[in-house]
């Protein structure tokens, strides 16, 4: 399947995922085999599924509203009949981990979505990644940034602005550019897919949500 890890569990699963703690995770009910308990920052205990990898194809990617964020990028990935939606933050490390690969990925081919968490030596806290592979998980098959620093080819910096007095690193710009290029020279390469039954949710849950930081990047699912 679409999913993996090294112990797989059992039992029916929901295609809506989002990333937290190095993992790919789906939201399941309470008591579902092979499910792990966290409390999530808003207090509420949720039950998940835990995978390493997510491979199939990239048929679709768009932007929509979130509970907590008034955007977040979900990505269709096919798997033979099944189609999984990732849903991403709309900025920050494991969203530009796949972004910034997308000009270099085969969209006629499977990608295969590594996450893992290590500890990041400069802001000394742990850190998700997200690894794009095509053909393999080798070094070799690693899907290299089309936008290295030494040739960024048109992606804008990420500029310091100061707010409240403190100087911050914001990527607005960036951000933009990225969601034109995307939006413009990627998803018309896709094959195109069925949208996830979750947009027509956002509103209603909104009413009924209380308001949380903006990086409340990893439960942004309505259930």
């Amino acid at each position: 399947m679409g999913l993996s890890t090294t112990e797989e569990p059992n039992g029916s699963i929901k295609n809506y995922l989002n990333i937290t703690g190095g993992k790919i995770t789906q939201k399941v009910k309470a008591g579902t085999e092979g499910a792990v308990v966290r409390t999530n920052k808003m207090g509420v205990e949720v039950s998940e599924l835990h995978f390493d990898t997510l491979s199939g194809q990239i048929v679709n990617i768009h932007i929509e509203p979130s509970p907590y964020a008034p955007k977040v990028w979900v990505v269709t990935i096919r798997d033979g009949i099944d189609f999984y939606y990732l849903h991403l933050s709309y900025s920050g490390g494991t969203t530009m981990g796949l972004l910034n690969k997308l000009p270099n990925i085969d969209f006629s081919k499977d990608v295969i979505l590594k996450v893992f968490r290590i500890f990041n030596e400069v802001s000394k806290k742990d850190k998700d990644y997200l690894v794009v592979y095509q053909g393999g998980m080798t070094k070799g098959h690693k899907v290299e940034t089309a936008f290295p620093k030494e040739n960024p080819n048109g992606l804008p910096p990420m500029e310091q602005i100061k707010v409240k007095g403190s100087l911050q690193w914001d990527d607005t710009k960036q951000m933009e550019w990225l969601e034109n290029l995307v939006m413009t020279s990627i998803v018309p390469k896709l094959g195109g897919a069925p949208a996830p039954e979750y947009a027509s949710k956002v509103e209603k849950t909104k009413a009924e949500s209380p308001k949380v930081a903006d990086d409340e990047e990893n439960d942004s699912l309505p259930f």
